[in-house]
């Protein structure tokens, strides 16, 4: 039980980073659109690393992608997947 929540800790790191970059990248800063985006990229992060739970990914590779998409968004990220995937 305690080492699958220690698992998520990083993401919780990845969430908090991503909260402070979006929210360094508004035009009016604030403690709400701070919170708001960290939620956002902690709900992401989670939810796609359990998603690639399932699968037989190491747990660097799943930590790693989820962290890709909750970062940068998912747009830009699945650009990146598909562009490693061509090469």
């Amino acid at each position: 039980m305690v080492s699958e929540i220690l698992e998520l800790l990083p993401l919780l790191g990845i969430a908090i980073m991503a909260g402070v970059v979006e929210a360094a990248k508004a035009e009016k800063a604030s403690f709400l659109k701070l919170f708001n985006s960290f939620c956002s990229a902690l709900f992401l992060c989670i939810s796609l690393f359990l998603a690639l739970s399932m699968t037989d990914l190491n747990y660097i590779a799943r930590l790693g992608i989820a962290g890709l998409f909750s970062y940068i968004g998912a747009d830009k990220a699945i650009e990146i997947l598909l562009k490693l995937k061509g090469k």
